[in-house]
């Protein structure tokens, strides 16, 4: 079964950020656990912890409290008073409930102890298999869920991601026979498999550096509005030298034109944030015959629009090899920083789909 489960993280009342908290969170869905609630609450409000402690113990089969050393003793000694049991160092029980208390600043147990002690707890031996997608349309993700919940409710997803790439981890009980399993998770495939980069729970960025050294093909890099984070992501990989060529950021119209060799009658014509400049620039690597794929982006981050009344979030990606090169066009909506980023992992994303 999967029990309910809350996450508190108990700071000062002026700490900022949630970065313990969100580390454990993810920690315990990867083994599914994906908390249903995940609280900041600062230890020095006497009257909010109260009733936040009261909320978790009471309407929830599972807390785990994260904390500072100096919080451990009076949260295990307020478990004490609810008569929870102490299980070991970090573990409570008191009837079908459980707490978990970790230690923020001095180790204690880990996440991946409280997961083996949930495990145990409600005596779950789920099978996990995973799908990581790219760009996937919310009503196409919310079709494939409906799908899923249909052909077999006991099985669960946990779906997470960010900036357009999309973490689905399937969740099947013991008790769903492997056929149905099977099938469930084919036509979750079926749904999504124009998204799909991977079937297992691996990064983007290692994903595509491994299939260029598996397909032993050269990459070069074009950035205009991301700024050089596509090279950055590729670069993050270890091994990488041996498929990276080269990255450029080619902001200017003048370095579009001396570096990639875009057409100046282009750039008047159509812009800079084009789809013909997008190819140009994507043509412009291969045309050095250093690298057998190219990837260009080029596009309109914010705050503001320029001067060509084109709306920010219009993006453009151009991607191929010497037999072809395909443009992509994208109207995203956020931040400045939200639309770089989704531009990065949609740059990849087709890096991964031309090598594939």
């Amino acid at each position: 079964m999967n029990p309910s489960l809350t996450l508190l993280i108990l700071t000062s009342r002026h700490a900022k950020g949630l970065a313990e908290g969100s580390a454990v969170a993810d920690s315990l869905a990867k083994r599914g656990y994906a908390p249903d609630s995940v609280s900041r609450v600062a230890y020095d409000d006497g009257g909010l912890l109260g009733h936040c402690l009261e909320d978790a113990l009471e309407f929830y089969d599972a807390s785990v409290i994260c904390c500072p050393k100096v919080m451990q003793e009076s949260i295990q000694s307020y478990a004490l008073q609810k008569n929870f049991q102490k299980l070991s160092d970090f573990g409570f029980k008191s009837a079908e409930k459980w707490v978990y208390i970790l230690c923020t600043d001095e180790v204690n147990a880990t996440p991946e102890m409280v997961c083996d002690a949930l495990d145990a707890a409600f005596q779950r031996h789920d099978m996990l298999s995973y799908l990581k997608c790219v760009g996937v349309p919310d009503e196409i993700l919310s079709d494939a869920v409906r799908t899923v919940r249909d052909m077999c409710p006991d099985i669960k997803l946990n779906i997470s991601g960010l900036h357009g790439d999309c973490r689905i981890q399937m969740v099947s009980p013991s008790s769903v026979a492997q056929s149905t399993r099977e099938d469930v998770y084919r036509a979750l495939l079926q749904k999504l498999s124009d998204y799909v980069y991977a079937m297992e729970d691996v990064e983007l960025n290692a994903r595509v550096v491994e299939l260029l050294k598996l397909r032993k093909m050269h990459i070069s890099v074009a950035e205009s509005f991301t700024g050089g984070g596509v090279s950055k992501k590729l670069v993050e990989i270890p091994g990488v030298s041996e498929v990276f060529d080269e990255g450029l950021n080619t902001y200017s119209n003048r370095a579009k034109m001396a570096r990639l060799g875009v057409d100046l009658a282009t750039l008047n014509r159509c812009g800079a944030v084009s789809g013909e400049t997008a190819e140009e620039m994507c043509t412009g690597l291969l045309n050095t015959r250093a690298c057998d794929v190219a990837v260009s982006t080029t596009g309109i981050a914010g705050p503001s629009s320029d001067n060509t009344q084109k709306p920010v979030g219009l993006i453009y990606i151009g991607c191929g090899t010497p037999d072809r090169v395909d443009v992509f066009e994208y109207r995203l909506t956020g931040s400045r920083e939200d639309i770089t980023a989704t531009g990065i992992n949609l740059a990849l994303f087709h890096v991964y789909k031309a090598v594939k």
